[in-house]
């Protein structure tokens, strides 16, 4: 006997803003690979933005369908991997009123496409959710844990359930349920989740690190920007138009478009000005700001020695003339 899951107007509205938000990320996070023109840079934007368009699309593929009470189990119903809660291991079931906002969330969707994976609450201690609504919701008991469920109708759901299952017991709405401490592997599993924003923000700084400009070099055919991890930067020298050093007063204030700037005033990728509109900055010093006009656009440098540089520079520029 299968039962539904529809969606209420929260799940809707949340999981069409999020998916939202996340394809336009994905989309800008392409739009400036492709335009960095760096063939690293643009796997590297390439892949994070094929891990935005992966959220919603796992979050729905784990996401409760609806419910089936099939020979002697409960399941709930998903695209990728089907939970069966086995009618005899049943205690106890009975309808409750969850508010979600006051539990803690260790694993799972808040929201996008569902509400489920392992929670914990004052009220119900730890439980495993599997809801597409926060109203009508109902509570299933094993030894093994407890779950919370959506199904559609729920009264008839537990009607059902309770006719295979003699040895559970009918939970009123009130309760008793369970009040139970929080245990200490779910003190642990929140605190991986808590400290998994901070690592994913410190391996994308540590990744970054590999584009970081490390110095220049001028030949007669190329100028070459060594870079730490990753390939170098190579500009013909026949695409340079004209090479200058800045004043900092033509730059004016910078805003970052694409790139990364660090304490020490090391800088790399698409930086915009009003002097110089957008521009590519590769500084791994304080020193002057040397600019290259190409064909592609403006590139800024800060060699050791600037003077040096453009000499080198125009040197190469005039054998190709």
């Amino acid at each position: 006997m299968r039962f539904e899951a529809p969606w209420d107007w929260k799940l809707g509205a949340v999981t069409a803003l999020v998916t939202a938000v996340l394809v336009v990320a994905a989309a800008v996070l392409l739009y400036l690979g492709f335009r960095d023109a760096d063939p690293a840079a643009t796997v590297v934007a390439a892949l994070f933005a094929l891990g935005l368009v992966l959220v919603p699309v796992l979050a729905r593929a784990l996401a409760p369908t609806g419910f089936a009470i099939e020979g002697n189990a409960v399941k709930v119903l998903r695209r990728l991997r089907p939970v069966s809660i086995p009618l005899a291991r049943l205690r106890a079931a009975g309808p409750i009123r969850l508010p979600l906002a006051r539990t803690i969330r260790l694993g799972g969707s808040g929201g996008l496409s569902g509400w489920y994976g392992r929670c914990w609450s004052r009220a119900l201690g730890e439980f495993r959710l599997y809801a597409t609504r926060t109203r009508d919701l109902v509570q299933l008991d094993t030894p093994e844990g407890r779950w919370v469920l959506s199904p559609e109708p729920a009264s008839r759901f537990l009607d059902e359930v309770l006719a295979l299952a003699p040895e559970a017991t009918r939970v009123p709405e009130e309760g008793p349920h369970a009040r139970h401490p929080i245990p200490r592997r779910t003190w642990l599993r929140f605190a991986a989740l808590v400290a998994l924003g901070p690592a994913v923000a410190a391996a994308i700084v540590v990744a970054s690190l590999g584009w970081a400009p490390e110095g220049v070099t001028v030949d007669r055919w190329t100028i070459t920007i060594a870079r730490r991890w990753a390939a170098p930067v190579e500009l013909p020298v026949a695409s340079v138009r004209r090479v200058e050093v800045l004043g900092r007063g033509r730059v004016g204030r910078l805003s970052k478009v694409a790139g990364f700037a660090d304490w020490r005033g090391h800088a790399w990728g698409r930086f915009r000005s009003p002097g110089l509109g957008d521009f590519r900055l590769y500084a791994w010093n304080r020193g002057s700001w040397v600019l290259l006009e190409t064909d592609e656009g403006n590139v800024v440098v800060t060699p050791e020695d600037s003077g040096r540089f453009v000499a080198d520079v125009r040197d190469a520029m005039a054998a190709h003339r």
